[in-house]
């Protein structure tokens, strides 16, 4: 029988426009919480988020269907819309343009 086993993890960083404090601790675990979410659509799984009020740091096992820039695309546009639905400051929320990811290796776990 054939199988395929693909593991692939990356450790992704992006930041707020400008980087302004827009990750509000009221926030914080309902927008990673959303974030999982888009992530889980592409067949990927977010094994842990953090970061501080300007950036976030995000940890993920990658699907071997999708792309990377394409699910971190998903992820700011996806996330950025919903963050504006909490009014208030949070109504002029972006996220700067580009990210970073690093591939972290299976023995670095």
């Amino acid at each position: 029988m054939a199988q395929t086993l693909f593991q692939s993890y990356f450790h992704i960083v992006f930041s707020t426009k400008n980087r302004f404090d827009f990750i509000q601790p009221e926030i914080e675990d309902e927008l990673f919480a959303y974030i999982g979410g888009i992530v889980k659509g592409f067949d990927a799984k977010l094994l842990t988020a953090g970061g501080v009020a300007n950036h976030d740091h995000l940890w993920i096992s990658m699907g071997k269907n999708h792309l990377v820039p394409n699910l971190i695309g998903a992820v700011k546009r996806g996330s950025s819309k919903w963050v504006k639905t909490k009014g208030g400051m949070y109504s002029k929320f972006a996220w700067q343009d580009g990210y970073s990811a690093f591939s972290v290796g299976f023995s670095q776990i």
